[in-house]
């Protein structure tokens, strides 16, 4: 075995973010005036950094840990 008397150790970090504006079909709308449409139809005010959610996994050869979950601050 290469790797002889060591832990070999898997982890995976996700982001998700809480705003609901990462749904690609959400994020399009269908209009028949649209100078007749209402401005906060149109333009939709949105953060530069939205709130978003980490969710770390790690494991190794020898034990499996806990998940660690942090909501972002913004």
């Amino acid at each position: 075995m290469i790797l002889n008397g060591c832990a070999i150790v898997f982890d995976d970090e996700k982001y998700f973010s809480l705003s609901g504006d990462n749904v690609q079909c959400d994020q399009r709308y269908y209009i028949t005036n649209p100078l007749t449409t209402q401005f906060h139809v149109k333009y939709k005010k949105k953060k530069e950094f939205s709130p978003k959610l980490l969710v770390l996994m790690t494991m190794s050869s020898k034990d499996v840990f806990d998940i660690y979950v942090h909501k972002g601050e913004q």
